[in-house]
């Protein structure tokens, strides 16, 4: 992650979600909104990861691992990621992200 754009926009919806072992997992409508951000700044979404979250563990459903690094052109990541959420509407998840800033490489875009 690293870029003071993604730091800033984590930062913006840190409130909402759980911060555990140095990570940030967000709900399904926090998540949702961080897509939505993401696409209207020009942050790139390479992953997203569910996670069962409870008082005393972090369980990671291997189902619920999804890779964008290689859906960087246009918006299809943007809605692939709509979709996993979509998916899982029924499911207790919370997620992490995995962003990435192109302004910070030769690509400047996602």
């Amino acid at each position: 992650m690293g870029s003071s754009r993604i730091e800033a926009l984590i930062s913006e919806f840190r409130q909402y979600g759980i911060h555990r072992r140095g990570t940030n997992y967000f709900c399904r409508r926090t998540a949702l909104e961080i897509v939505d951000r993401c696409e209207a700044i020009g942050i790139c979404i390479l992953g997203i990861d569910g996670f069962y979250l409870t008082a005393d563990s972090t369980e990671q459903p291997i189902d619920w691992i999804l890779d964008l690094s290689g859906a960087r052109t246009g918006p299809s990541a943007y809605n692939v990621a709509r979709m996993f959420f979509q998916n899982a509407s029924d499911l207790p998840l919370f997620y992490e992200f995995v962003l990435d800033d192109p302004a910070n490489t030769d690509a400047n875009e996602c």
